[in-house]
């Protein structure tokens, strides 16, 4: 029973239902590329495109916490200025542009604002590719001045599986993009929304 009532409280956190949504889309969408029969492909297909949707609008709610890390990633640095801290500004500027990129996309994917939102899906997925190389970076720097542990390499697994997701995301002709299987992005996905998800059931159990 106490159990139970951890999972319900967990899940009814906006962080605890977004890594659920996250993990049960990629496995959706490895189940698509693993079924023979092309309807249940197709339709688990859209049943992941459709947890996909929901995520985008569960990230409506990200600006508040994205604006706060931003005062915060700036506060540090301006009472350290080192290359860690300046990282950590960029990244949360970039969280910003890019979320204020996809809502735009997906406002105007609905004709609520007369875009071509091609581009914008595009730059949205520079701007998630941005993310994670400014990430990755802040991981390697950590790494490297021995602050490694267990977790820091579950992260580097977690965000390295995500940017393989990402570059794929793009327009042909750009390393791998266009190039994986749907089977291949579902397992990287699967991997990544585990730790994610690990990572945030912890957080929530013991912070």
């Amino acid at each position: 029973i106490k159990i139970m009532e951890v999972i319900a409280d967990f899940l009814n956190t906006h962080r605890g239902r977004e890594k659920v949504f996250r993990l049960i889309q990629y496995t959706v969408g490895l189940s698509s590329g693993c079924v023979s029969s092309v309807r249940y492909s197709n339709g688990l297909q859209r049943l992941a495109s459709n947890i996909g949707s929901t995520r985008t609008v569960l990230r409506l709610l990200d600006d508040v916490s994205v604006i706060s890390s931003l005062i915060t990633a700036v506060q540090q640095l301006q009472s350290e200025y080192t290359f860690y801290n300046m990282l950590d500004v960029t990244s949360s500027l970039t969280g910003i542009i890019f979320l204020s990129v996809e809502h735009m996309a997906y406002f105007g994917d609905l004709k609520m604002l007369p875009l071509n939102t091609k581009p914008l899906h595009i730059l949205t997925v520079k701007g998630w590719i941005s993310f994670l190389l400014i990430t990755i970076t802040q991981l390697l720097i950590r790494m490297y001045n021995r602050y490694t542990r267990y977790s820091f390499l579950l992260s580097l697994i977690q965000y390295t599986c995500d940017l393989i997701i990402a570059v794929h995301f793009l327009p042909s002709g750009f390393l791998w993009s266009n190039t994986l299987s749907v089977t291949s992005v579902g397992l990287l996905g699967i991997i990544s929304s585990g730790i994610a998800l690990y990572k945030c059931i912890n957080n929530y159990m013991y912070n």
